[in-house]
């Protein structure tokens, strides 16, 4: 420790986080809608059959969970 170089507070790390990714199979309506929802992106969350819709002819799509 130097003048210049104060001693750094120890970081708080997260939990271990476990997920699966999951590759051509479309969650239900409720979990997406959730999951946009919870972070704000509601040009997505306005119009549910408009967005499974568009998941169901994407030519791929990956989960994770």
């Amino acid at each position: 420790m130097t003048r210049n170089n104060p001693p750094r507070p120890e970081l708080a790390l997260p939990p271990r986080m476990t997920f699966h990714l999951i590759a051509g199979e479309i969650p239900e309506l409720d979990e997406l809608l959730s999951l946009y929802a919870s972070v704000d992106w509601t040009a997505y969350t306005r119009d549910p059959q408009a967005l499974a819709r568009a998941l169901r002819h994407s030519s791929f799509m990956w989960a994770a969970r």
